[in-house]
């Protein structure tokens, strides 16, 4: 009676097995819809939110985000999942694998997982592209999603990344494919970079009594209006040395600053050699305290030649006056001398 009734149970089995592989053979979306025993699938995509928490930097990151895929399975009618799992479990049928394993793992899939759409300064892709699942229960994996950004992303801005999962119709048992979508938002950094051009050469040969001056231009390459703050970091003793105090750049935008250079003052001939070192820090504008890495500039300055001016001038021409009166009154003393004799 027992091998009666499990015969009966295996012939059963068999029909709908027939009749499912029959429906999936036409290959119709029709057939499967109309069929009470094809199952459907579910894709659901999540990640972990706090991964993206704080903006993406913009140029110098790749972020990394898990994408967590979750598959389960649905049917018309409330026997169609239990003889599935008959159809790949049941321990007298040939094709089972791992027979032992409730789950069973025969009936295994892919999920394409695709970048649909990004802003044009962002770049995404996953590491993965396929992911296996096991179709015979519900299922849970994740795949890793590359994204980075470009330097003409602007600061802080609300950025997007649709992506794609697709399951195609999976044969020989009754399974119906499907598709899900879902959009990523993430915010992206402010980028402190600022170009540093030289019109002229950073070196310079003066007299004492003049000064050396040298244009700066600075473009800021950053994705914020930027303040750029100068100031002389190094100069030598007797020296001195003025600069632009800050510029304020809109993005792409240029300005030029300016370094007036003073050799030392003191009277006589002068032959002095000066090395100034000039340091720029961009910032963001609406948040002084958002900066870019500083930008050092140095310059040569030599000052060659007679200085008579300052505080040394006088007792100077003292002297050479007091040298020339006596030169003066020995000649005289000379020439009377000589007239006599």
């Amino acid at each position: 009676m027992i091998t009666k009734f499990k015969s009966i149970k295996i012939s059963f089995l068999l029909v709908l097995l027939i009749i499912s592989l029959t429906l999936s053979g036409l290959n119709t979306a029709s057939a499967q819809d109309n069929s009470p025993i094809v199952l459907k699938s579910n894709i659901y995509l999540d990640w972990d939110s706090s991964e993206l928490d704080d903006p993406v930097v913009v140029r110098n990151e790749i972020r990394q985000l898990d994408v967590i895929i979750e598959y389960s399975l649905t049917s018309g009618l409330p026997f169609s999942y239990g003889m599935f799992l008959n159809y790949i479990n049941y321990k007298d049928m040939p094709h089972t694998v791992n027979k032992n394993r409730p789950e069973g793992a025969y009936a295994k899939g892919k999920i394409f997982l695709e970048v649909l759409e990004t802003p044009s300064w962002c770049h995404a892709t996953f590491i993965a592209p396929y992911v296996s699942v096991n179709l015979s229960q519900k299922y849970i994996t994740k795949t890793t999603l590359y994204l980075n950004v470009d330097e003409d992303a602007p600061a802080y801005s609300s950025g997007y990344i649709l992506i794609k999962a697709t399951l195609p119709n999976f044969n020989p048992a009754p399974i119906e494919g499907t598709e899900q979508t879902i959009n990523l938002t993430f915010k992206t950094s402010y980028l402190a970079s600022i170009s540093v051009d030289l019109p002229d050469v950073n070196v310079a040969e003066i007299q004492p009594n003049e000064e050396a001056v040298f244009p700066i231009n600075v473009e800021n390459l950053g994705n914020d209006k930027t303040t750029v703050r100068l100031r002389v970091s190094d100069v030598p003793s007797g020296w001195s040395a003025i600069v632009t105090d800050e510029l304020y750049l809109d993005e792409n935008e240029s300005e030029k600053a300016t370094l007036e250079v003073v050799p030392p003052k003191d009277f006589g001939y002068r032959e002095d050699v000066g090395i100034i070192r000039l340091t720029l820090t961009p910032a963001r504008t609406y948040n002084l305290s958002e900066l870019g890495d500083n930008v050092t500039l140095s310059f040569l300055v030599q000052s060659r030649g007679l200085f008579a001016e300052g505080e040394g001038a006088f007792p100077f021409l003292g002297i050479v006056i007091f040298f020339f009166i006596i030169i003066v009154i020995i000649r005289l003393i000379t020439r009377r001398k000589f007239r006599d004799f």
